[in-house]
């Protein structure tokens, strides 16, 4: 993708890399949660699943066509998945509701932790999931993290990034500006 092309949501480059710099985000170790079935390749339909919201509802990708759906894998233990989260709130914020979905599943097996981290972000506009049994971790492949896979308006898998740093940055920042450019185009009359 050319970096010089046109950002979609305004200053989201920029504002994203400053936000990560600004918190001291210089490199990034993969953590492993466990051993990882073959995961979905790009250009593939994902699974659908993706964990269960607050009220106990299981979640799912149909409901998002015609979107940009991000979903990230994360844990309260993660220190650059608790760096990523706000980053991805604003991202979600920005671009609005009708052109993406931003949806965070939370792996944490401690359920004090998911607890206390659900009512911290409470007031996130990304939606926020759990995974207690690990359905769509294995689904995904999830072997480490952070894990993040951006899907396209047509529903299939246009990115993957795992154990990605904040030299990443500006490689997922236009792929998801590109993603939003397409889903636009598909939408103009």
């Amino acid at each position: 993708m050319d970096r010089n092309a046109k950002a979609v949501v305004p200053g989201l480059c920029c504002a994203v890399v400053r936000q990560l710099v600004g918190q001291g985000v210089f490199w990034l170790a993969v953590l492993l949660t466990g051993a990882a079935q073959a995961a979905p390749k790009v250009g593939e339909v994902p699974p659908t699943y993706v964990g269960v919201d607050a009220e106990g509802n299981a979640v799912d990708l149909f409901g998002f066509k015609g979107k940009v759906v991000v979903v990230t894998f994360w844990a309260s233990w993660c220190g650059y998945c608790l760096k990523e989260i706000p980053v991805l709130e604003n991202v979600q914020r920005q671009a609005g509701d009708g052109r993406i979905r931003v949806i965070a599943v939370n792996i944490d097996d401690d359920n004090a932790k998911r607890r206390q981290m659900r009512a911290r972000l409470k007031d996130f506009q990304l939606l926020m999931t759990t995974d207690k049994d690990k359905k769509a971790r294995k689904a995904y492949g999830v072997g480490g993290i952070p894990h993040l896979v951006m899907i396209d308006p047509e529903g299939k898998l246009a990115y993957r990034h795992v154990g990605y740093d904040k030299e990443m940055l500006p490689e997922i920042v236009d792929e998801l500006n590109g993603l939003l450019e397409e889903a636009e185009a598909a939408a103009e009359p």
